[in-house]
């Protein structure tokens, strides 16, 4: 026997003082994208995430061995090149 359920929400409570509760039990997680669901779907979106790790990984490595870090300027004036061999 097959039997086929679909549900229909029909309206939307939420529980706020349980929600702060998992919120501070689990954390939250959020994906965002501005890619079109026909362009990358939920699932496609979350392995992409799962993968960035690797990716972060690798660079990491390479800051590490060629001591390179992050540098933040607000003005174009504060940024001056030098070549060094």
């Amino acid at each position: 026997m097959i039997e086929t359920v679909r549900y229909h929400i029909t309206r939307i409570a939420r529980h706020g003082d349980h929600v702060t509760a998992l919120t501070q039990r689990f954390g939250w997680k959020a994906f965002v994208t501005n890619a079109v669901p026909t362009r990358l779907s939920l699932q496609d979106a979350v392995l992409c995430y799962r993968n960035e790790y690797r990716v972060e990984r690798i660079f990491n490595r390479l800051k590490s061995r060629v001591h390179i870090a992050p540098l933040f300027v607000k003005r174009n004036e504060q940024l001056r090149a030098s070549r060094t061999c």
